[in-house]
C-alpha cells in the first residue's frame, strides 16, 4: 500500500512554488491602448479583451443527447472564452451543454467562485456583428425588431439592461 501523504506533500510543495512565481507565470491583462491601429481591436480602446462563445461538437450517450443538442441540431458543448489583444485566452469556461442559453453560461461564469471577474474601472462595450464598420459604440438603430436571417439586433433597452447587469455583477463580485 502506498502512502497518500507523500503525494499530497509533493503536490503542495509544487503548488506553493508555483504560487510564489505567480507574477512570473501570470500577467494581468493590459488594456488596449488609444494608439491601437489593429483593425480587429481598434474599437475596444481601454478594454481588456473580447468575450465570445462557441460550440464544440462532442459524442455523448444517447440518453444525454437532448441536453447537448443545439438549436441547429448539433450535439455540442457550449464554450465561453475571453482573449486579450494577443489572442491569448485569459478565461475559458467549458462543459455547458449545447442547449444552454448564452446568458446562462455568462451568468455562471461571473457568479461561480474563482470565475470571470470584470474589473469595474474598465468599460463594458457590447458590439453587434451587424454594426456599420465605422461605428465604435454600442448604439443600435431602430427598435431591435429588424430581422437578419434568424437573428435580430438588440434594442437599446435590452442592451442597457445587460450592461447594467454586468456592471452590478462586477461590483458585487
Amino acid at each position: 500500500m502506498r502512502s497518500g501523504r507523500t503525494i499530497s506533500m509533493c503536490f503542495h510543495r509544487v503548488f506553493n512554488s508555483v504560487c510564489k512565481l505567480y507574477e512570473t507565470f501570470f500577467a494581468r491583462p493590459v488594456p488596449i491602448g488609444a494608439d491601437c491601429v489593429d483593425s480587429r481591436w481598434r474599437w475596444f480602446k481601454g478594454c481588456l479583451g473580447a468575450l465570445d462563445g462557441t460550440y464544440i461538437d462532442v459524442r455523448v450517450p444517447d440518453e444525454d443527447k437532448g441536453r447537448f443538442r443545439t438549436r441547429k441540431g448539433h450535439i455540442s458543448v457550449n464554450v465561453l472564452g475571453v482573449c486579450n489583444m494577443n489572442m491569448q485566452f485569459i478565461y475559458v469556461l467549458t462543459g455547458w451543454e449545447g442547449s444552454a442559453a448564452d446568458s446562462r453560461v455568462l451568468h455562471d461564469a461571473v457568479t461561480r467562485p474563482g470565475g470571470l471577474r470584470v474589473p469595474t474601472d474598465f468599460p463594458i462595450r457590447i458590439m453587434s456583428r451587424f454594426e456599420d464598420e465605422g461605428s465604435s459604440t454600442h448604439r443600435r438603430r431602430g427598435s431591435g425588431r429588424e430581422k437578419f436571417g434568424t437573428r435580430r439586433t438588440w434594442s437599446v433597452k435590452e442592451e442597457q439592461t445587460l450592461v447594467n447587469g454586468l456592471k452590478s455583477l462586477g461590483v458585487s463580485g
